[in-house]
């Protein structure tokens, strides 16, 4: 082998400061002349200056043959380093003469870029060539931060993707941020001054326009047909700039239309500067009607040029909004960012992207008497855990205050429009929910790491002692508004409050923050007082109070009914918790005797009335009202009258229960009418229904009330099961349910045996139709794997009743779950066997794969039997999965001996039913080593199918390789890097 042919395809993916003896080690390797490629701002050049100051060679200066060689005689360098050698073919030829006539024995070091290493070769023949490949993106973090960029995560990520894994680039705008140019690096402008200015040496100015019209075809992007008409070069002239522009690494395939590629600009800062300089810099732009149409549609310009206008660009706005397309949010709300007027505008224009603007202005503080309000109307009606939505709009309100590095000021505004925004009628509820997020006392903020982007940060910390103390009078106007609004659920407010009562909690990790969380702290107290003062009626809110109170002795009572109904739980360390329910039972027992002595309404307010305040302050447990409410039914005469009562106060359902099922045990007066309709009546229908399937209500009611069943029902189905409330006779009832999951839950609950009821209880027809439902139902998501385990002739009977469906269109509503589907694996040899032949012809076998993969497993003769049905060919080859191994090759084999290529048997072995996780380039080594790990002993045809094996698999594996590193030097194209 040549020494040109070794070191050719030798890449090296250099850190900024790394050790320059291991460059020595790399390149001193080399003998003779050497050509450097890489793209512009790859660091090439900047790294061999480095390598020259420590006697590495010379660095020519674009001396005149004379200086060089007055140089050389004086410094006698090892090697002479050209820069941009494609410029200068004949300061080579000049040197190698030189290197002659002077007999000396310098090498020379060529650099230049990918698309003229052939052209810098020729000047230089012999010369070996070098690559140096862009860094990957942690790699040009890693420069970064050496370079001082350290804990600024928006910026270092704004620098790694504009630099796009060119060191040299890295370094430009890294040093250009610490001298200060934060906007012209934020803008782009570094880049276009560093990139452009590269570009206009070596390809003359007319690449700049090129780059232009490339950019303004944002990112859809354009042909090089396009490029030529738009600016009137031919295609020679066009070609030939695409080319010196794509060696530059500056343009990126976009899609390719009908057979015809398109080109785009990256990064998009790089593209947006560009629009900016070429199209909108007033009297020396080209003109940008002209261009736009020479797109296929001038709407894709609309995101390039709003990006131009944000970066100081002189555009006629209302043309580039009309430029906007209906769906194009990302348009819409770049124009709502450039000013109130644009987001009155944005809003009108697109109102399908409507919330999106308004939290993306918001967020970008465009106008918060503007956009606070919509976020609070849109919060209207939305019950959406702002916790787990980040796109909630009182989220947004929360997250955006608790990103500031400034949040009083925010808040204090905050809070004035929200206070406007109730004045004029909005829902008090929301505008509570949004206080309850603007006064948090925390920083928050969630980032991912600027280098490949899989880490993510989280920051939650405590606000400063100064900046709590311009938040405690703020807690006065909040206190106001809650005054005014006197029956507002208040909720919200006692869930905030416990930050500022356990100030620990706002802070993440270990560390804490002593001054801050004893200043917030200090502050809660007086608040608890205020809001005792003018909630003394709401005994739930005081229940709530009453726990923060006691962190700072303050006594709080509590009407002494609440407290029997919702009281503490049990937290006395000598008490456990048995004795403790024993008692508060106790308690409601004797609550329950003085409440009989009350009028109905008095004790139909101390049910429903105790639990509305407690739902209003958010207790939920300890809750003691059903049990009273039981009490209560066990002695009343008037059950009938309890229930209307309850139901037109809109009682919770556990608490009219009893009082149903005791209308129906002592044959009240009107309790028929009043179960018919509970019946029908959505929010009581399980009271209802439970009467109706426990009580001697009649076969009739008995069979409304089954009638009304639905799937939602299943786990009160199985409860009254379990606790031995549904006979035998009620069972076989709903084994005929008209809703085909309450038979199917129904059989499930009797199969499991946590009642009295077994299926041997049941009648022989009820025994005949709990098979019958078990096999002609779709399967639950577990317990239908461990009914067919058990017995496999209903596993195979259930089977070939799912084949049918398959034959009937159903089977593609009815996947199987994954434990069934093992399941199948675990039947008898012959029983599979049998269900090969049960396969329907006519399904499609995308349904059925996974089913006859699990019937064949690694059984050969299973697999035999699936081939020897030539009517379902598609389905072939599953006998190929789960490879490969030694029973594979054995079915490959027999595949083999029926006529199929090697390489269409090991392609079958792609569609593994192991899940995969990790690298792709990982999994497809996997397979790489496990046929390398196979034995062809000298038997030709096993040969055949592990080397068509390893190829296929290495073939895969290296594809997924570049795409890895593709992903490590520009982004995770999924995560938008």
């Amino acid at each position: 082998m040549t020494q040109k042919a070794a070191t050719s395809a030798l890449r090296i993916r250099p850190t900024f400061m790394e050790d320059r003896l291991l460059w020595e080690r790399h390149l001193g390797a080399i003998e003779g002349d050497l050509v450097l490629v890489g793209k512009p701002g790859i660091g090439k050049t900047f790294l061999l200056q480095k390598l020259v100051e420590d006697d590495w060679g010379l660095f020519d200066a674009g001396w005149n043959i004379s200086q060089l060689e007055d140089a050389i005689r004086d410094m006698q360098p090892a090697r002479i380093v050209v820069d941009d050698a494609h410029l200068g073919g004949d300061r080579l030829i000049g040197l190698r003469q030189l290197r002659t006539q002077m007999n000396a024995d310098f090498t020379i070091v060529a650099v230049t870029w990918p698309g003229s290493v052939d052209e810098v070769s020729e000047t230089l023949p012999g010369a070996a060539q070098f690559e140096i490949v862009e860094l990957e993106r942690d790699q040009t973090l890693s420069v970064i931060e050496e370079l001082g960029i350290k804990g600024q995560v928006g910026l270092q990520a704004e620098l790694v993707n504009q630099a796009h894994g060119r060191v040299g680039l890295a370094v430009t705008l890294a040093c250009a941020l610490l001298a200060g140019d934060v906007r012209e690096v934020a803008t782009g402008d570094v880049l276009l001054r560093d990139l452009v200015g590269w570009y206009r040496r070596t390809l003359g100015p007319d690449s700049r326009y090129v780059l232009g019209f490339l950019a303004l075809s944002g990112h859809q992007g354009a042909t090089l047909g396009q490029v030529g008409e738009a600016l009137g070069f031919t295609q020679p002239k066009v070609a030939h700039l695409i080319r010196g522009l794509a060696d530059g690494g500056t343009l990126d395939e976009a899609h390719a239309a009908g057979g015809v590629a398109r080109l785009r600009v990256e990064p998009a800062a790089l593209r947006y500067a560009l629009v900016r300089d070429v199209y909108g810099a007033g009297s020396r732009s080209l003109e940008l009607r002209a261009a736009l149409r020479h797109l296929d549609d001038a709407g894709s310009a609309a995101g390039p040029l709003l990006g131009a206008i944000h970066r100081g660009a002189d555009l006629d706005r209302q043309f580039v909004r009309d430029l906007v397309g209906d769906h194009d949010s990302d348009a819409a709300v770049a124009f709502a960012l450039l000013g109130t007027a644009e987001l009155h505008q944005a809003l009108e224009s697109w109102p399908q992207s409507r919330a999106e603007i308004i939290r993306a202005a918001h967020w970008n503080e465009v106008d918060a008497e503007v956009t606070l309000p919509l976020l609070l109307a849109a919060a209207s009606g939305d019950d959406r855990d702002e916790s787990s939505d980040a796109d909630h709009p009182l989220r947004v309100i929360g997250d955006q205050i608790a990103a500031s590095n400034d949040p009083v000021g925010i808040i204090e505004a905050a809070i004035e429009v929200i206070d406007s925004w109730l004045r004029a009628g909005g829902d008090v509820g929301v505008g509570l929910r949004a206080l309850a997020h603007v006064m948090r006392p925390q920083h928050r903020s969630t980032s991912l790491d600027p280098g490949l982007g899989t880490t993510m940060t989280l920051v939650e910390v405590a606000l400063s002692p100064d900046a709590v103390a311009e938040l405690d009078p703020l807690w006065d106007r909040v206190i106001e508004i809650v005054e005014r609004e006197k029956d507002c659920p208040v909720k919200p407010l006692i869930d905030e409050l416990h930050y500022w009562v356990y100030p620990r909690l706002l802070t993440l990790g270990d560390e804490p923050f002593e001054d801050a969380e004893r200043a917030i702290r200090n502050v809660a107290p007086r608040i608890i007082e205020r809001l005792v003062g003018i909630l003394a009626d709401r005994p739930g809110v005081l229940r709530r109070l009453r726990s923060y109170g006691a962190e700072f002795d303050l006594d709080i009572p509590i009407p002494s009914d609440f407290e029997v109904l919702f009281p503490e739980d049990c937290e006395h360390p000598d008490m456990e918790h048995a004795e403790w329910e024993r008692s508060a039972e106790a308690a409601v027992a004797i609550l329950a005797e003085d409440a009989k002595s009350r009028s109905l309404d008095d004790q139909v307010e101390l049910l429903h009335g105790s639990d509305a305040e407690a739902a209003a302050a958010g207790i939920t447990h300890p809750r003691f009202t059903p049990r009273l409410a039981r009490l209560l039914a066990e002695s009343t005469t008037e059950p009938v009258t309890w229930v209307d009562a309850l139901v037109r106060r809109g009682a919770a359902a556990d608490l009219v229960a009893p009082f149903v099922l005791r209308s129906v045990e002592v044959d009240a007066a009107g309790w028929r009418d009043m179960l018919a309709a509970l019946i029908e009546d959505d929010s009581y229908s399980w009271p209802a229904l439970q009467a109706a399937l426990t009580r001697p209500v009649g076969d009739e009611l008995r069979a409304t009330g089954i009638a009304r069943l639905t799937g939602w029902h299943s786990d009160v189905i199985a409860a009254l099961i379990a606790q031995d409330e549904i006979d035998a006779e009620t069972a076989e009832c709903l084994l005929d349910a008209p809703d085909p999951i309450v038979a199917r839950d129904t059989a499930v609950a009797i199969w499991q045996g946590m009642g009295r009821i077994q299926a041997s209880d049941l009648s022989q027809a009820g025994q005949a139709r709990w098979r019958e439902v078990i096999v002609s139902s779709p399967p639950d998501r577990f317990w239908y794997s461990e009914i067919l385990k058990s017995d496999p002739g209903l596993f195979a009977a259930w089977l070939r009743s799912w084949f049918a469906r398959g034959e009937s269109g159903a089977a593609d509503h009815w996947s199987l779950p994954h434990t069934l589907r093992e399941a199948i694996g675990e039947l008898p040899l012959g029983v599979r066997r049998e269900l090969i032949e049960a396969i329907p012809a006519g399904v499609p076998s995308f349904f059925l794969d996974d089913v006859v993969t699990k019937l064949v497993g690694s059984d050969l003769s299973v697999g035999e039997a699936l081939l020897n049905r030539d009517d379902i060919p598609d389905l072939h080859w599953v006998c190929l999965r789960r490879g490969p191994s030694e029973p594979w090759m054995e079915r490959a084999l027999l595949m083999l001996n029926r006529g199929w290529e090697p390489e269409r048997i090991v392609g079958a072995t792609m569609f593994s039913e192991n899940a995969r996780s990790g690298k792709e380039s990982h999994h497809w080594q996997e397979a790489v080593d496990a046929f390398s790990e196979l034995e062809h002993g000298g038997d030709k045809r096993r040969g055949a199918l592990i080397d068509a094996g390893l190829k296929i698999f290495s073939d895969l594996r290296d594809r997924a390789r570049e795409r890895e590193r593709a992903d490590r030097v520009f982004g995770l194209r999924g995560l938008g890097l």
